[in-house]
């Protein structure tokens, strides 16, 4: 069935010549960071491209937090490199953008090529979406299921959803906000409407049964389980991601967002993926207030829903269109959309994680320099994020993160030899160790450096010595820079 909305969108100045336009311009955005920015600056996204590079172990492509939608693909690239990993993850953003652009025209949004730019130029997406992070996984999933909805296709959207959990813990609670649309339609129609449902279980079904087959243990999900009900080191306020909102989607996809409120309500699918975004807000929330799952705040977490957030900013696009008239319209929604660009690029190039990598280099050329022979060993890092431990045969436990009472007396259980690279980012923030913990268990200092981290752009936004204005400004851009950065290399005797 045709949908003339639909139609008349397609001739409309949001065609597909628009769109791959606004998809080229906002990958340029992607192309600089991934040449400005050598590694990663998180955590997380350091142990997903260790654990693709290195799959030694089931857990660590098939486990609840490794996330097989995410990790599967991500085995072959990281066979290259962990720059192969980085440029996926952008082709994942590229293909969640193109999607939601698709079920923008579908629904016969006006220019709809809006989209592609309200999805890629969000600062939580463009954070992670050029790093071995799942988030952009979840994204392209999430965006498929939306247009099959789009056309009419529950069943089909019903089994893409379904493997969302494969992806981010957040994919149940999805499943559940669109199954709780579509009950009343189930309750009308139950023998049309059950199995649909039912498909909803398909991704967890084939995940079950994949894992038990290739490990030989039912119960493996269970067993690599890795959250507890109190495990994050720190409780949030209940307005944490209310005032960082404009962080998360940017200021000028937030003005847009707004405006498409009341389209939104109007309209199912675009209600659906309002009712979505509002209900994962709340959830997090709720985990950050209560320490569930370890959740610790991050605005990344919302670069799940880029797509939803764009669709809801697309609709108050057509309708700042039907305002102020084509011409304005152009010079505002332009604005807008640059504005979002420099908000996500500056929010990433002044954080100082951003710019550890470079620094982490010199922490390994000095290492290689002062220990015999390490050339030959590997270094598990994502291409020398932060803190690592050398060992020398790679079966060691990892070093957990966790409090200094845990951390510290695991240190000499490690091997003579091991080479520890540490900074007093990685190492305080998450591990919780200072250097003085190493030299005291055994550990020779080899060498130490303190120094600023901050982007070599950074001249653009502040000064050092700004006063207050200048200081306030800094903080609102980002992060300020980390002038007081520590690192060191030592190895155990």
């Amino acid at each position: 069935m045709r949908n003339p909305a639909a139609d008349a969108a397609a001739g409309s100045p949001g065609g597909h010549l628009a769109a791959a336009v606004a998809l080229a311009a906002s990958l340029a955005l992607y192309v600089l960071a991934l040449a400005l920015f050598p590694t990663t600056g998180d955590q997380d996204a350091a142990i997903h491209a260790i654990y693709a590079r290195f799959p030694t172990d089931p857990s660590r492509y098939l486990s609840v937090w490794a996330r097989p939608l995410f990790a599967v693909p991500y085995l072959l690239p990281g066979l290259v490199g962990y720059m192969a990993l980085r440029v996926t993850t952008v082709l994942v953003c590229a293909g969640a953008a193109w999607l939601t652009y698709l079920t923008a025209r579908r629904l016969g949004l006006a220019r709809a090529w809006v989209a592609i730019p309200l999805t890629l130029l969000q600062p939580a997406l463009y954070g992670v979406g050029v790093d071995a992070m799942t988030e952009p996984a979840f994204a392209l999933v999430l965006s498929a299921g939306f247009l099959a909805i789009a056309h009419d296709r529950p069943g089909l959207s019903a089994a893409v959803l379904s493997f969302l959990p494969l992806a981010r813990p957040e994919g149940p609670f999805v499943i559940a906000c669109v199954a709780l649309a579509w009950l009343p339609a189930t309750v009308r129609e139950p023998r049309r409407w059950l199995p649909r449902l039912a498909l909803f279980a398909l991704g967890l079904v084939v995940w079950q049964v994949g894992t038990t087959l290739w490990t030989g243990n039912w119960y493996f999900l269970r067993d690599t389980f890795p959250w507890r009900s109190d495990s994050a080191p720190w409780r949030g306020e209940w307005d944490h991601f209310v005032r960082a909102w404009p962080q998360i989607v940017g200021w000028g996809a937030l003005a847009l967002w707004l405006a498409g409120l009341r389209p939104s309500v109007r309209a199912p699918l675009l209600r659906l993926a309002l009712a979505i975004t509002l209900a994962l807000l709340a959830l997090h929330t709720w985990l950050f207030m209560t320490g569930g799952m370890g959740s610790t705040g991050f605005h990344r977490y919302f670069a799940s829903l880029a797509p939803l957030v764009a669709l809801v900013a697309a609709a108050g696009a057509g309708e700042l269109a039907r305002w102020i008239g084509a011409a304005p319209w152009r010079v505002v929604v332009g604005s807008l959309l640059v504005l979002n660009a420099v908000h996500a690029f500056v929010r990433l190039d002044s954080n100082p994680s951003a710019h550890m990598g470079r620094a982490t280099l010199e922490s390994i050329r000095q290492a290689r320099r002062l220990v015999p022979g390490l050339d030959a060993r590997p270094i598990l890092s994502a291409d020398y994020f932060g803190y690592v431990l050398l060992d020398r045969d790679r079966d060691e436990p990892a070093l957990p993160v966790a409090g200094h009472d845990v951390t510290a007396p695991l240190l000499a259980r490690y091997p003579p030899g091991t080479v520890v690279l540490w900074d007093n980012v990685t190492g305080d923030w998450w591990f919780h160790l200072a250097v003085e913990d190493f030299t005291s268990r055994g550990y020779r200092l080899l060498w130490e450096r303190k120094t600023e981290l901050a982007s070599p752009l950074a001249p653009l936004y502040w000064r050092k010595g700004a006063g207050p204005a200048g200081q306030w400004i800094g903080h609102r851009l980002g992060q300020w820079p980390y002038r007081d950065f520590r690192q060191a290399v030592l190895v155990k005797e």
